[in-house]
């Protein structure tokens, strides 16, 4: 009898511990160190981007947050040998070698009309 007590109580201890464990997680608050967790990757790091319905090189660009966007749509294009977008597509953007570009390397219409459909 003592013995089906002492299971139902680690069984409930180890759900406790994963339920923490993941609303943690969620939340952003880091276990093991005093911080929350980054969700920032650094230059160095390459983000994958999966395409949506009516991404755009533009709008892939804002997304990431660089500094000149239309001129990064064009360097993204560019990489991806001026191939229209498709959904589901996987881009893999390394943030250090694409965002060399100015505001000055492509025209207004770098990103052109290429919509994910």
């Amino acid at each position: 009898m003592v013995e089906v007590y002492r299971r139902r109580r680690f069984a409930v201890a180890l759900a406790l511990t994963a339920v923490l464990l993941l609303v943690s997680q969620l939340a952003g608050i880091s276990l093991t160190s005093f911080g929350p967790i980054s969700s920032t990757s650094d230059e160095s790091t390459p983000v994958v981007h999966v395409v949506r319905p009516g991404d755009t090189y533009a709008g892939i660009a804002a997304e990431l947050g660089v500094e000149h966007p239309q001129s990064f749509a064009h360097e993204l294009q560019r990489a991806n040998g001026f191939a229209e977008l498709t959904v589901g597509q996987r881009l893999v953007v390394d943030l250090s070698e694409l965002d060399t570009a100015g505001p000055d390397t492509a025209g207004p219409d770098a990103a052109g009309p290429e919509t994910a459909s």
